[in-house]
C-alpha cells in the first residue's frame, strides 16, 4: 500500500456572459466559472437494482514498479474492470459552479456583493488464508482471500512480496477477525509502473451496510497529512442512504469564487475534522445536467459552453443508468486525518421523518449597480435564498 497523493489537479474553467430564464422572469448571467477537482480518492457507491457496488479509482505516490493495493470488503466481491469515464463524467455534472447573476434594469435588480511506527512483530503464519479467487483486471494481477487470523494473512501478504507497513497490522488484525474479505492487486509484469492504476468495479451482493473502507487508507498516510476524498453515493428516489456518525453540513449558497468555496470548506473541516462537506444532492436529470445545462429556479438554465464546460459527445452507459432512473446523487468531500480514518465512511437509511437535502451545485453572486441602495433589505433575501436553495443539516446516527 502506497502512500496517496495529497494534492489535487485544479482545473478553472472561465465563461463568458449568457441569458438564462426563471419563471418567466429574465435574469443576466455576467460570467461563471466551473471547478473541477479530481482528488486523491474518487469512489462510487451504487445502490444499483438492489446491490451495492463500489467504483474506485485510487491515485498513489509510488516508486517506479512499486503498487500494491489492498480493499477489505464485508462481503466477497465480484471484480470488473470500471469505467473512468463514469468518475470524471460524474465529477462534471457536479462540480461547483460560481454565477454572476443581474436582472436587467427595467426590472428591479437585486444586489449582493510510511510510518517507522510499530505495531508489534507479526508472528510467523499457522495456517494458510483461503484464497478465493486470482485474476487478472486491466493491469492488475489481483487475489480475493480472507483469514481467521490477520497475522496469518499478513505472513501470507509478506511472502508473496507485498510490503506491508507496520501501521496497517492492527487493523488487518481487526478485520479478519470481523471475516472481511480483501483484495489484494498489483501492477502485471512488463506493465508500464507510469501508467495510472484502473478504475474497477466490486459488486457487492448480499452487502447490508454498505460503508467505505477507510481504515487500511489510515496505514498509508503519514502522519500530520490528510486524505482528500470525494465520494459519490446514488440511489433510488424513496431508498435514500444517508453517513451515519458523521456530521455533514453545505457551504453557504452565496460565494463569489474557488477560493470562497475553499475557505467555507476550511470552516466546516475546522468544525469538525472528520466530517463531511455535501456539495452536491439532487437528480442531475432534474438539474439540466444530461441536457448540457446547469439549471436551477432562481437564473433558469446556463448552458456547459457558457461556463467553459464541454458536454461529452455520449453520456457513459452507467450515467445512462441513473438519467433512466431518475436516481439521486449526493456528493460528499472530505479531508480525513488520523481521527477520521480509524472508521469507515458507513451508510444508513434515511428516517421516514428526516428531510433528504437538496443541494445544488450552483453558488451565486448577484452583481447589480444599484446594490449599496438596497443592502438593508438584501440579508433578508439573502436569507430567503440560503434556507430555499440549501438547507445545512446534520446527518448522525
Amino acid at each position: 500500500m502506497d502512500r496517496p497523493a495529497s494534492l489535487a489537479l485544479l482545473v478553472a474553467l472561465l465563461g463568458a456572459g449568457s441569458v438564462a430564464r426563471a419563471d418567466g422572469l429574465a435574469f443576466r448571467v455576467e460570467g461563471g466559472q466551473a471547478e473541477v477537482r479530481p482528488t486523491a480518492q474518487r469512489a462510487v457507491l451504487w445502490l444499483r437494482r438492489g446491490v451495492w457496488e463500489l467504483h474506485l479509482q485510487p491515485v498513489f505516490e509510488r516508486e517506479a514498479g512499486r503498487a500494491a493495493w489492498v480493499v477489505p470488503f464485508a462481503v466477497r466481491p465480484e471484480v470488473s474492470l470500471g469505467n473512468p469515464d463514469f468518475l470524471d463524467q460524474l465529477e462534471l455534472l457536479t462540480a461547483p459552479v460560481f454565477l454572476e447573476v443581474c436582472r436587467p434594469e427595467e426590472e428591479s435588480c437585486f444586489g449582493q456583493g510510511g510510518s517507522s511506527d510499530t505495531a508489534g512483530e507479526v508472528r510467523a503464519g499457522t495456517a494458510a488464508p483461503e484464497v478465493w479467487e486470482r485474476g487478472q483486471v486491466g493491469t492488475l494481477d489481483y487475489v480475493i482471500l480472507s483469514a481467521r487470523d490477520g497475522d496469518d494473512l499478513l505472513a501470507w501478504l509478506r511472502a508473496e512480496g507485498y510490503a506491508v507497513p507496520n501501521t496497517a497490522i492492527i487493523p488487518v488484525r481487526v478485520l479478519a477477525r470481523e471475516g472481511a474479505f480483501f483484495f489484494a492487486a498489483r501492477l502485471s509484469a512488463g506493465v508500464d509502473p507510469d501508467l495510472p492504476l484502473p478504475s474497477l468495479r466490486f459488486l457487492l451482493p448480499g452487502l447490508q451496510n454498505p460503508a467505505y473502507p477507510l481504515r487500511l487508507t489510515a496505514a498509508g498516510v503519514p502522519a500530520g497529512e490528510h486524505l482528500d476524498l470525494s465520494l459519490w453515493v446514488i440511489t433510488p428516489l424513496g431508498q435514500d442512504w444517508l453517513p451515519a456518525e458523521r456530521r455533514v453540513a453545505s457551504p453557504p449558497p452565496a460565494l463569489d469564487d474557488a477560493a470562497a468555496l475553499d475557505a467555507a470548506l476550511g470552516d466546516i473541516y475546522l468544525e469538525d475534522p472528520d466530517g463531511l462537506a455535501l456539495l452536491y444532492s439532487a437528480s442531475p436529470r432534474e438539474t439540466g445536467g444530461f441536457d448540457g445545462q446547469v439549471c436551477g429556479w432562481q437564473y433558469g438554465c446556463v448552458d456547459f459552453a457558457a461556463l467553459g464546460l464541454a458536454r461529452p459527445d455520449a453520456w457513459c452507459p452507467e450515467l445512462q443508468l441513473v438519467r433512466d432512473d431518475a436516481a439521486w446523487v449526493q456528493r460528499f468531500q472530505a479531508r480525513l486525518h488520523a481521527t477520521g480514518l480509524t472508521t469507515d465512511l458507513r451508510l444508513r437509511p434515511r428516517a421516514a421523518t428526516e428531510y433528504l437535502d437538496r443541494v445544488e451545485r450552483v453558488y451565486l453572486r448577484w452583481v447589480c449597480r444599484d446594490a449599496q441602495a438596497t443592502s438593508g433589505w438584501w440579508v433578508l433575501l439573502a436569507l430567503g435564498l440560503g434556507l430555499g436553495l440549501r438547507r445545512r443539516r446534520r446527518a448522525g446516527p
